[in-house]
């Protein structure tokens, strides 16, 4: 754990290499720390929780070289303010297991193409990461998942259109520039869904219900509806 510290300022090539029985790194509040060299993280197939939170870094991290053979990775990259964006093939190499990718309260403002490419996501949380505007369409090809996708308060007006048809739940809480939803087709195995405004939810409803099982909302549609508007 490296954590509360105001010297460290960069993290060297291969500082984690060929750690063979290391299971968790974490690396918290240290604002100080502004930049993560390629190939920081090399051959840890024992790693199963990652946490980079709360530092300076402008720069994703590159994290193409973990290669761990963990089943339920955890990923936390939290409280990030100076990350702007997540790069093509952010992820390819990390693992090739499931994974929980908590990616919140940065400072995203853009995730490109093929980001997720390489990736089996279980959850991915982008909620607080208040400049959010874009996320590409093709961001999610080659991914398999995420089965839980959480963009609650963030500033995407849209989602995208490509690479959502394994989504079960989707929260997006105090998403209030979130206004349309991609084509529901796109969300075909869609089974909950928490969302700002009752027209979303009653667009589900709506929905063709030749659907083989109706999701959540859509059996208890009417009710949330109005739960719904009795909020606004």
């Amino acid at each position: 754990e490296i954590a509360q510290s105001v010297t460290l300022e960069t993290i060297e090539t291969q500082a984690f290499n060929n750690l063979l029985n290391l299971s968790e790194i974490s690396i918290q509040n240290t604002r100080s720390l502004v930049h993560i060299h390629q190939r920081a993280f090399n051959h840890l197939p024992k790693l199963r929780y990652l946490s980079i939170s709360n530092t300076g870094i402008v720069v994703f991290p590159d994290l193409t070289f973990i290669g761990s053979l963990e089943a339920d990775f955890i990923l936390d990259i939290c409280d990030n303010l100076h990350l702007q964006s997540i790069p093509p093939n952010a992820f390819t190499g990390m693992t090739t297991e499931d994974t929980t990718m908590n990616l919140y309260n940065n400072g995203f403002r853009e995730i490109h193409k093929c980001a997720f490419n390489g990736t089996k996501i279980d959850k991915l949380t982008l909620k607080n990461n208040r400049k959010l505007q874009i996320i590409h369409k093709d961001a999610f090809i080659g991914a398999h998942g995420p089965a839980v996708l959480d963009v609650s308060s963030t500033a995407l007006e849209t989602l995208p259109p490509r690479g959502l048809h394994s989504v079960l739940m989707l929260v997006a809480r105090s998403a209030f520039l979130l206004k349309r939803l991609p084509p529901l087709n796109s969300l075909e195995s869609l089974r909950e869904a928490h969302l700002t405004y009752p027209s979303h939810c009653c667009a589900l409803l709506s929905w063709d219900t030749n659907r083989e099982s109706p999701s959540s909302a859509q059996r208890n549609g009417s009710s949330y509806c109005e739960h719904q508007n009795a909020l606004d």
